[in-house]
């Protein structure tokens, strides 16, 4: 992605060519496809989406938790308190339950079915300006998901635009400290890993930051993991990070399903702060749980290198540290943008596949129109900033 010709939108700088239309491959269908209403957790409704199966009044309904609760709230906060759907009536397929999955969280006292200690084997939580996100691994077949699932995406607007699941909420303290609700997040998740981003609402792009068309590619690709973040290494780890790539877009040019080729997932975020996290503790056991915390951490990583991009010839970084390897003969990974007309390496699926069928050249055609009538709109859109 090109560092060069970046405009500010509200005073943000995303460092993108809006003038070369790489933000746009779908603004005219965002702008018709409206974010869920607004509602506080102190005044959830009951449901708000026809066809819903569960609730959104978790507490009032379920009290502090419960093995049966049909919660479809959920929090990502940090790595010792969030939550992930799963199906309420396992053990299911992601793909086949996406419309009705229900609440599961690491934390009592939200109306949810809880997730028994010692789930996990790894959890890696990470806070961008633009993004919270936490992925792991682990057995989430407690989670109701069928053993061997490669799993599938879950998002606030699905094939039908009525969102996976029917009714889900999303919140998040991290922004401003207070509970704010999420319109765009995606969530991957299998019986064994796990991926979930809620975008900040303040960013006018958050929409392609959390995008939910990408449901093929799976975690690794929509979300690649830092560098030194190993998650067969059983890490728990809490981050905070820099990122300045969009999911599917490369050096101008957004990437559709039908394309020739797909390429390669972008670099990882650059990683700074980072500190020891915990397994997640409830007190809700299985009968063959292990003790969450009785591994022992593998060494930290130091903080990795900023991503480069071509012709710049070095890496530059903001955050504390976060070009300290570039700098002193680390590894700067490649900017995958070079591979994108090129790649026919398929990235990891794993985590992910698909969860609804796509429709043929007729989708394909369709994105190819939209994204041109992106280009046109976010044209002269920068041109008015440019005015004022």
């Amino acid at each position: 992605m090109c560092a060069h010709g970046a405009i500010s939108l509200r005073g943000v700088d995303h460092g993108i060519n809006l003038g070369s239309g790489i933000a746009a491959s779908d603004v005219f269908s965002r702008a018709a496809q409206k974010g869920p209403p607004q509602f506080t957790l102190n005044n959830p409704p009951d449901t708000w989406q026809t066809g819903q199966i569960g609730t959104n009044q978790c507490v009032k309904k379920y009290g502090k938790s419960s093995p049966t609760a049909l919660c479809q709230t959920i929090r990502i906060n940090s790595a010792t308190d969030f939550c992930l759907f799963g199906p309420p009536n396992g053990p299911a397929e992601v793909g086949d339950t996406e419309t009705e999955q229900v609440a599961y969280c690491t934390k009592d006292g939200y109306g949810t079915r809880l997730i028994p200690d010692g789930s996990f084997t790894s959890i890696h939580f990470l806070k961008t300006q633009y993004y919270v996100e936490v992925l792991g691994t682990g057995d989430l077949t407690v989670l109701g998901v069928k053993k061997g699932d490669d799993g599938g995406e879950l998002d606030p607007h699905g094939a039908a635009g009525t969102g996976n699941p029917i009714g889900g909420l999303v919140y998040t303290n991290v922004f401003t400290g207070k509970d704010q609700q999420i319109d765009e997040w995606m969530m991957f998740i299998s019986d064994s890993e796990f991926c979930f981003r809620a975008c900040n609402p303040s960013d006018p792009l958050a929409w392609q930051r959390c995008q939910h068309i990408y449901d093929t590619e799976g975690c690794g690709w929509n979300m690649p993991s830092s560098i030194g973040y190993d998650p067969t290494q059983h890490t728990f780890d809490s981050c905070e990070g820099e990122d300045p790539y969009f999911p599917g877009i490369y050096d101008n040019v957004v990437f559709h399903h039908g394309d020739a080729k797909t390429p390669d997932p972008h670099p990882p975020p650059v990683l700074h702060n980072c500190k020891d996290a915990q397994s997640p503790t409830n007190g809700y056991k299985t009968a063959n749980s292990p003790d969450p915390n009785n591994a022992n951490q593998p060494p930290r990583p130091g903080p990795t290198p900023v991503p480069t991009t071509p012709g710049t010839g070095g890496a530059t970084g903001t955050g504390s540290g976060a070009g300290a390897a570039a700098g002193k003969g680390g590894v700067v990974p490649t900017n995958p943008s070079n591979n994108a007309a090129g790649s026919n390496i398929k990235p990891s699926t794993a985590g992910a596949t698909r969860t609804r069928p796509r429709y043929g050249a007729e989708a394909t055609a369709y994105e190819a129109l939209v994204s041109m009538g992106m280009v046109l709109a976010t044209f002269f859109a920068a041109a008015a900033i440019a005015f004022l």
